[in-house]
């Protein structure tokens, strides 16, 4: 299967279409909140490991 060349100028020319700046900040804001969600869950991650650690090593000991 051969695929046409694409030039410097057609990628120039290339207009991307983006959301409106108020729909961008909405965006953005779900994707902080997200993120948040997620190393709240990390940082429980990591307590809970740290704690299942102590009471196997406890429990061995």
């Amino acid at each position: 299967m051969a695929f046409e060349s694409i030039n410097v100028d057609e990628i120039k020319n290339t207009k991307i279409p983006l959301p409106p700046l108020e729909a961008q900040e909405k965006i953005v804001q779900a994707i902080e909140r997200i993120e948040l969600t997620i190393n709240a869950a990390k940082e429980r991650k990591e307590i809970l490991q740290s704690k299942i650690s102590s009471y196997i090593k406890n429990a061995l000991c």
